[in-house]
């Protein structure tokens, strides 16, 4: 069994999803978005294969309850923190509780990229995201990048 790798956009500003996913489309990222944490949980199985750009300031549950849920799931898909009013020792808070990486905004579209990169390098090699199609339009194009 195989599956693609979805990006995952969480947040609860439409302007943010949209400017996202015509950023990660134009890059030709499959792209999936979610105006609240709730819903995107809804949405996603436990072996689900992507990564997770959230917004850590949301109403009913945030970028660390997302996290959490994640985590009580057993999901290995890595999470994106944005944030306007990121500092310090939230980033500190994050990355202990398992965050991949914080990004402040405004996003700059060449560190979010970057970030994704990265994170589908770590997925790609955890154990449980082996199933990742090698056929991937995706996949080939990140692998040509490299």
């Amino acid at each position: 069994m195989s599956c693609d790798f979805v990006i995952h956009i969480v947040d609860n500003d439409a302007a943010i999803l949209d400017a996202l996913r015509l950023l990660l489309a134009t890059e030709g990222y499959a792209v999936r978005t979610h105006q609240s944490a709730r819903r995107f949980l809804d949405t996603i199985q436990q072996d689900d294969c992507g990564c997770v750009v959230a917004e850590m300031h949301m109403p009913e549950m945030g970028g660390m309850g997302l996290l959490a849920a994640l985590n009580e799931r057993g999901s290995s898909m890595p999470v994106i923190i944005i944030t306007a009013n990121g500092d310090v020792p939230l980033a500190v808070a994050t990355k202990k509780q398992g965050v991949f990486d914080n990004l402040k905004k405004p996003l700059d579209g060449g560190n979010l990229l970057a970030s994704i990169h990265a994170a589908f390098d770590a997925h790609i090699n955890s154990a449980s995201a082996r199933r990742v199609s090698r056929k991937s339009p995706w996949l080939c194009r990140m692998k040509a990048q490299k």
